[in-house]
């Protein structure tokens, strides 16, 4: 390169974009995993919040198995059930609640609590 020519040749410019190109693939193959980790998280929490809302309301209300369906907005839909069964004495309930939900696969939480009424 001569003396009076300043700034960057067309293949400098090149060999730097590339570099660039690589490394932003890189980021980019690190944080997908990360972004679809955090979404399952969040479902995973919006599903126990509503098996654990389940369970307090039956705490406080009648006593009775169902189901029923929930939209949770961001996280998706999910299908709630609840049974109520005889507990480990003759005066406890044993109230066991489900919620599923399907992104790309089947996931289910499952939370169980013995109550006295």
């Amino acid at each position: 390169m001569c003396q009076w020519q300043k700034g960057l040749t067309l293949i400098e410019v090149l060999v730097a974009l590339s570099i660039f190109a690589i490394i932003l693939t890189g980021a980019a193959l690190v944080l997908y995993p990360t972004m679809s980790a955090n979404k399952q998280a969040q479902a995973m929490t919006a599903a126990v919040t509503t098996a654990r809302d389940k369970l307090e309301e039956l705490r406080e209300g009648p006593l009775s198995s169902g189901g029923d369906s929930i939209e949770q907005p961001g996280s998706g839909d999910f299908s709630r059930t609840w049974t109520v069964g005889s507990g480990p004495t003759a005066t406890t309930n044993t109230i066991t609640v489900t919620v599923s939900w399907t992104d790309s696969e089947t996931h289910e939480v499952e939370l169980q609590t013995v109550i006295r009424p």
